[in-house]
């Protein structure tokens, strides 16, 4: 992925950005999926940050890409404000909806996983099993369903105390 590809999907970002045009950064490759993902959560990371966690690979991933990644998802944006959630829960709602159009099994994927950040775990699993149903390994997927089974397990847990 070339770095004119990855600043023209950093600039994607806006008051009117296109959901279609995300979700075609997000099928370019895990990297790239990885870091819209990161930008719709914390939209203040930089165009260098992005950068690396689009040029991350799974086999290879850089250490920072890595530590800004759990970053975001253990503390959430740098800078938080109260319409985080909505603003996230309505990214995921237009990634679900281009994922039922495209029949696209990673777009689904992306959706649960917003979704779930958000806490909506009905529709999250719905959009989780939809993904499988279309590719048995999409991995993010599987990622939504197993946090599911967690959650469930500990509350069936604390109920028995």
């Amino acid at each position: 992925m070339d770095d004119s590809t990855i600043e023209n999907v950093y600039r994607l970002f806006g008051a009117h950005t296109s959901i279609a045009a995300l979700c075609d950064a997000i099928e370019l490759g895990s990297g790239m999926r990885d870091a819209v993902m990161m930008r719709i959560i914390d939209p203040s990371i930089t165009l260098e940050e992005f950068s690396g966690i689009a040029h991350s690979n799974r086999i290879d991933p850089s250490p920072q890409s890595t530590a800004l990644i759990n970053r975001i998802l253990l503390e959430g944006p740098r800078h938080p404000s109260d319409n985080d959630g909505m603003r996230i829960m309505s990214a995921a709602e237009g990634i679900s909806h281009e994922a039922w159009e495209r029949n696209d099994p990673e777009l689904h994927a992306v959706a649960a996983y917003l979704m779930w950040l958000c806490g909506d775990r009905g529709t999250c699993g719905l959009e989780a099993r939809a993904a499988l149903i279309l590719d048995r390994n999409t991995t993010m997927a599987k990622l939504v369903l197993d946090l599911l089974e967690r959650e469930r397990r500990q509350i069936a847990q604390a109920e028995q105390f």
